[in-house]
């Protein structure tokens, strides 16, 4: 298991998103338009993470 990180709330290890598209994006790269993307596709989907845990009663 040694090959394996896991990504978790206060763990060990972590993923810094923006870092990591300030170190692989390309010159020409909008980093604005990229984390704009990013952000809002997170934001839906923990949206729609919520309407699932809402709808579903189990």
């Amino acid at each position: 298991m040694e090959d394996f990180g896991y990504l978790r709330p206060n763990g060990e290890y972590y993923f810094n998103i923006i870092d990591y598209i300030l170190q692989n994006s390309s010159p020409d790269t909008n980093l604005t338009d990229t984390l704009v993307e990013i952000l809002s596709t997170v934001l839906d989907v923990s949206d729609e993470n919520h309407l699932i845990k809402t709808i579903d009663p189990f």
